[in-house]
């Protein structure tokens, strides 16, 4: 018994012997390369559902979120025609209801932003889009949508 306990002994110190620092350096920096981009993953879901809501007072864009986790900005784009923001181009700042242009307004709920774009100078159709960015700096999708 003492023999084997011996050789085990032995064994222990020459992998001990051969161990090289450096390998163990290259290992973990090989382990946190391959690690490091899910522990940052990116999160791009677009918004889940928009609509625009036009009156005679105010006209408000309700936006469900797909969640509120690490968003930081609200793009909204409202043109007469697609891809543009000739009437309205504005990036709300996440959770923040001061310092907004005249006739703007935020407000949230749970997951649903309802934001306050001013009076639009059309009764026509508007296209209307919507992007989300993430605290990572990261832009999602566009969600668009045409109103009248």
């Amino acid at each position: 018994m003492k023999s084997l306990f011996v050789e085990i002994e032995i064994n222990r110190v020459n992998c001990l012997g051969r161990f090289n620092p450096h390998r163990l350096k290259l290992f973990g920096l090989l382990l946190f390369t391959i690690i490091s981009p899910s522990l940052h993953a990116q999160n791009t879901e677009p918004p889940l559902d928009c609509f625009l809501r036009k009156d005679s007072v105010q006209n408000f864009l309700v936006v469900e979120l797909p969640d509120t986790i690490l968003v930081s900005n609200i793009e909204v784009n409202i043109g007469s025609s697609t891809d543009t923001d000739d009437l309205v181009g504005y990036t709300f700042v996440y959770d923040q209801s001061n310092g907004l242009p005249n006739g703007y307004s935020y407000l949230r709920t749970g997951t649903m932003l309802i934001l306050g774009v001013g009076l639009l100078e059309t009764s026509s159709i508007v296209y209307s889009r919507v992007r989300l960015q993430y605290s990572n700096s990261t832009w999602s999708n566009w969600l668009q949508f045409i109103s009248n």
